[in-house]
């Protein structure tokens, strides 16, 4: 299970990362389509934050990513970790982005398990304006969402976040709320509930 964020700068200190950067985390897999090009184009233009990619067993499509990216100095493959440690950069992080793009193997159909994730940390996230993330995710209530096809939409966001602080924390509380709502509990009771119909 996820948990609430305790403290991002003591988790800072004891993973190494700067006390005062702007990060921003991408976790799941590196297929084509999750939007990791187009991370990479959101990197290029903000030279200020620091992001973090996390995931991908495909050691191939990673060494693509990484050579796409080696002229910038703020983004970071970090490849495959295990659950206790991605929680701890999880924590850490200011904003989650979810970057996916149209031709995306699940958009259709299901949202990722990981956008749950993110909302059980109580920190916006930033994400492609597709119908199905939108059955979870409200633009301006728990996330910000966005033109799935323009970097420079996720730059703007960015910007938007790390200058508004009220904006910030509402986001980073109704997210909490959310999850609450989709917890495996509360997906169990609402399956029962239907079942004694």
């Amino acid at each position: 299970n996820f948990y609430y964020p305790i403290n991002k700068y003591e988790t800072r200190k004891e993973i190494g990362l700067d006390l005062n950067s702007k990060i921003v985390l991408y976790s799941g897999a590196l297929r084509e389509g999750r939007g990791l090009s187009r991370l990479i184009e959101i990197a290029r233009l903000k030279k200020d934050t620091q992001f973090l990619v996390f995931g991908g067993r495909d050691k191939k499509r990673l060494k693509f990513l990484k050579q796409q990216s080696k002229d910038l100095s703020n983004i970071y493959f970090y490849g495959f970790v295990k659950k206790d440690l991605l929680k701890k950069y999880m924590d850490a992080a200011d904003i989650f982005l979810m970057p996916h793009q149209k031709n995306c193997d699940i958009i259709k159909f299901t949202s990722p398990l990981k956008m749950f994730e993110y909302l059980a940390m109580g920190k916006p996230i930033i994400a492609s304006e597709f119908p199905v993330f939108k059955e979870v995710l409200r633009n301006d209530f728990n996330a910000l969402l966005v033109n799935a096809e323009s970097e420079n939409d996720f730059a703007k966001k960015i910007d938007i976040l790390f200058n508004d602080k009220n904006k910030y924390n509402s986001l980073s509380k109704n997210a909490l709320i959310s999850s609450k709502k989709y917890s495996w509990e509360n997906r169990a009771a609402d399956i029962l509930s239907v079942l004694k119909c």
